[in-house]
């Protein structure tokens, strides 16, 4: 009588005993299992608008982030958010900035990143970098494996490949490719690093008119599509309009964003906020427009109200009633709207804490009367 052929799960379980027996416990496992060894948490954005866009309450750690944008465009003023963010929630912050495009000031006075806290990278080439940041990252995890971490670059484009700097009288494509291949080796090594970690990695980077494109998308990036093929959050960001004061003087921008790439929940989601040049990304108008998106608020005319109260004549004295309510209050505010919006349900799910950002509680931003908008 033949032998009973063994069943799937038994040949799942004999192969992954013999891998593992040669090359040891890590070396394979059930995708269920080794999710099951982690539980997937996200850093907070502090933009409510952001994480919507994403379908989470934040940035995934142990995944690699791209956020690509022209110039202009938000994306640093979010990292700043981020940084700040991760601190908040008693994270680290790891910054890289080729660009030395951050001050001190302007990330702690808008954005309350505490630089005496922040790592600041200063790496001579591409290469160098990830040689700095797999240092830092075995270092921290070796003294606390639980501490979170949140790397950006701003931006990976304007670190140059160590090639580039031997060789002076290189041609502009030559530097481009040591720059992707740079690149593409180290996220290699660093995605393995920190794929079962709590750390998230960010990439920022530029696009570019490219004149030999005659059809077609006209945009490179700088660096190559390594970052692109590597990550598992791509967000565009875009100046969609400027913001101008009544004497016609521009205070601001609209800015919108949208995930081209997203392997938590489907892609292609878009969403927009302001940003004031003095006093950062409004949250209380990102706040107010989805209060009132959900019907939490309701408007007649020009009269906005809540709950049957009439709270204001115009979103600008809606926005001051917003702004004069206590922090408890505020607070609900932000609960009932992420879970009129799913954020709060996914998290649970995932038994991911969500963190209500600061900015949401208390705004420092300035209310514009009847602020007009134009193309950009």
């Amino acid at each position: 009588m033949a032998a009973k052929a063994p069943t799937r799960e038994q040949l799942v379980e004999r192969a992954v005993s013999a891998i593992t027996k040669e090359f040891g416990e890590q070396a394979a496992g059930t995708m269920a299992g080794f999710g099951s060894q982690r539980t997937q948490r996200f850093a907070p954005t502090g933009n409510l608008a952001l994480d919507w866009a994403i379908g989470r309450s934040g940035i995934p750690y142990g995944r690699v982030t791209e956020i690509r944008g022209r110039f202009q465009t938000c994306k640093s003023t979010m990292c700043a958010m981020i940084l700040a963010g991760a601190q908040a929630a008693g994270g680290i912050g790891v910054l890289c900035d080729p660009e030395h495009s951050y001050t001190a000031d302007w990330a702690s006075r808008l954005y309350h990143v505490d630089t005496n806290a922040l790592i600041d990278l200063r790496p001579d080439h591409a290469q160098g970098f990830f040689d700095q940041l797999r240092l830092c990252i075995n270092f921290i995890k070796k003294a606390d494996a639980n501490v979170p971490l949140v790397v950006i670059c701003d931006s990976i484009s304007m670190l140059p490949a160590y090639q580039e700097l031997q060789q002076e009288d290189s041609t502009e494509g030559v530097q481009a490719a040591a720059l992707a291949t740079a690149i593409s080796l180290g996220l290699r090594k660093i995605s393995n690093l920190i794929w079962n970690e709590e750390v998230s990695l960010i990439f920022v980077s530029q696009l570019k008119d490219n004149p030999r494109a005659s059809f077609g998308d006209k945009e490179s990036i700088v660096g190559g599509n390594a970052i692109g093929f590597c990550s598992a959050l791509r967000i565009k960001t875009e100046r969609v309009a400027f913001i101008k004061q009544e004497d016609g003087q521009i205070c601001g921008q609209k800015n919108q964003v949208i995930v081209t790439k997203n392997k938590l929940v489907p892609p292609f989601r878009t969403a927009q906020f302001d940003l004031l040049y003095t006093t950062g990304i409004d949250q209380l108008s990102i706040a107010f427009d989805f209060m009132l998106n959900l019907k939490m608020i309701e408007r007649g005319g020009a009269w906005y109200s809540y709950q049957g109260e009439r709270i204001g004549q115009g979103k600008a004295e809606a926005l001051v009633w917003l702004r004069e309510k206590e922090v408890s209050e505020k607070r609900d505010f932000a609960r009932e709207v992420y879970q009129h919006l799913h954020l709060d349900e996914i998290s649970r799910r995932e038994e991911a804490l969500i963190s209500i950002p600061d900015g949401f509680i208390e705004n420092p931003a300035e209310v514009i009367d009847e602020a007009d908008t134009v193309e950009g």
